[in-house]
C-alpha cells in the first residue's frame, strides 16, 4: 500500500488563501478522446521537476502553502493530459466516478460546491485559459463550456475531472465523527482506485504506511482539522516506476510486468513520478477535497535537467523507509544516478 494513497501527510503551519465561490457550468463536446486510453505522457517541465522534493529522511514533510497562481494552474501539458482524461473516463466511467450511496446528497452538493469555487479560481487567474462567459466558462485549449447550474444535467465531479488536470476526492465525517472517503473523480492515479477505499477513513487508508500509528497520524489529524478551518496546504510524493503510463490505476497495475532494467537502460526504463497534491476545506458544507495531478519524467531527462533531484534521489532510494532499496534494478538505479559505492 506504500504508493496507493499518500495523500494527507499534512503539516499545521501553512498560511491559507481565499476562494470565492461563483457560479459559472458543463458541455463536453469539443475535447477530443485521445485514440490510446493507456498511454505515456512525459514531462518536459523542467522548472516543476527543479521544485520536486524528495524526501532524504522518513517520514518527513515537504509541505508548503500554494499561492493562487500555483493552485490548479495548467501546465504545458494541459491539452493533451485532458485528452487522456475523457479517454479514460468514457472507456471506464464507473470505476474513475465513485460515490458512496449513503452519501450521495452531501457529495453532490459538496462537488457543486467545489465546481463553482474552482470555475471563479480559474477564470480569474488564468484569463488566457479559461474565460467567462455568460454562467458558463470555456476552456479555450479544449473547448470544453462548462455550466454551473445544478440542474443543467451531469455530476459535477465529472465536470471537474474534465476542466482540470487534477483528479479530486471529497472527504465527509461520517455520523461516528470520522472522515472518510465519500466519492472522487479519479482518472490517474498511482497504484490505487475509488474502490480501493472508497467508505474508508483516513486511518483506515494509512494503516499500512511505515510508522503511521506511532509518528503520523496526528499530523494526518491535524491536517484534516487545518482544513475545516478553510486552510490550503500542498505537497509532492513521488515514486519511482518502470510504467510510464499517466494513468496507473490498482485495477490496471496489479498485472503489469516490468521490464528488465539494465544500467545501460535505466535512464530510459525507469521514471521519476510525482504527485501535485492539495488539500481545501469548503466554507459551505464543510467537506474536505484533495486534488492530485500526477507528473511522470524519464530518468536521463532528471539527470539532464535537475542534477540536485538526481543526487537527492540516490540518498532516497539507499533508505529502507523508500521502499526501492531493494529492487532488482537498485544497483543499477544508484550507478547511473552517480551515487558513491557502499
Amino acid at each position: 500500500m506504500r504508493a496507493a494513497f499518500l495523500l494527507i501527510l499534512w503539516v499545521l503551519s501553512f498560511k491559507s488563501f481565499g476562494l470565492n465561490p461563483e457560479n459559472c457550468t458543463t458541455k463536453l463536446s469539443r475535447l477530443k478522446a485521445s485514440r490510446k486510453i493507456y498511454r505515456e505522457l512525459l514531462s518536459g517541465n523542467s522548472e516543476a521537476l527543479q521544485r520536486t522534493k524528495i524526501n532524504t529522511t522518513f517520514p518527513a514533510s515537504n509541505m508548503y502553502a500554494p499561492t493562487p497562481e500555483q493552485w490548479l494552474a495548467p501546465d504545458r501539458e494541459y491539452q493533451e493530459q485532458m485528452g487522456i482524461r475523457k479517454a479514460l473516463f468514457e472507456k471506464r466511467p464507473k470505476d474513475i466516478l465513485k460515490i458512496l450511496p449513503s452519501e450521495e446528497g452531501k457529495v453532490q452538493e459538496a462537488a457543486q460546491e467545489f465546481l463553482e469555487m474552482t470555475a471563479n479560481h480559474l477564470t480569474t487567474q488564468f484569463p488566457n485559459v479559461f474565460v467567462k462567459e455568460g454562467n458558463t466558462i470555456r476552456s479555450i485549449p479544449t473547448g470544453i463550456v462548462v455550466n454551473l447550474d445544478p440542474k443543467s444535467g451531469g455530476h459535477p465531479l465529472e465536470k471537474l475531472g474534465l476542466l482540470i488536470q487534477d483528479d479530486v476526492t471529497i472527504n465527509l465525517k461520517n455520523n461516528e465523527g470520522k472522515v472518510i472517503m465519500a466519492g472522487g473523480f479519479l482518472a490517474t492515479p498511482t497504484n490505487w482506485a475509488l474502490q480501493d477505499f472508497i467508505g474508508m477513513d483516513v486511518h483506515a487508508i494509512h494503516a499500512g504506511v511505515p510508522e503511521y500509528e506511532n509518528r503520523l497520524k496526528k499530523t494526518v489529524e491535524g491536517a484534516v482539522e487545518r482544513g475545516v478551518r478553510g486552510k490550503c496546504i500542498g505537497r509532492n510524493n513521488w515514486f519511482l516506476v518502470t510504467n510510464p503510463e499517466l494513468a496507473l490505476p490498482s485495477y490496471r497495475t496489479s498485472s503489469y510486468q516490468e521490464p528488465t532494467i539494465t544500467e545501460a537502460n535505466v535512464g530510459q526504463n525507469v521514471f521519476l513520478r510525482s504527485e501535485l497534491e492539495s488539500i481545501v476545506n469548503l466554507p459551505k458544507t464543510g467537506a474536505t477535497i484533495f486534488t492530485i495531478r500526477p507528473r511522470v519524467w524519464s530518468l536521463d531527462f532528471v539527470k539532464a535537467n535537475a542534477p540536485e533531484v538526481a543526487k537527492n534521489l540516490a540518498t532516497a532510494v539507499k533508505l529502507p523507509e523508500s521502499g526501492y532499496s531493494e529492487m532488482e534494478w537498485t544497483q543499477p538505479l544508484l550507478k547511473f544516478l552517480g551515487a558513491p559505492n557502499q
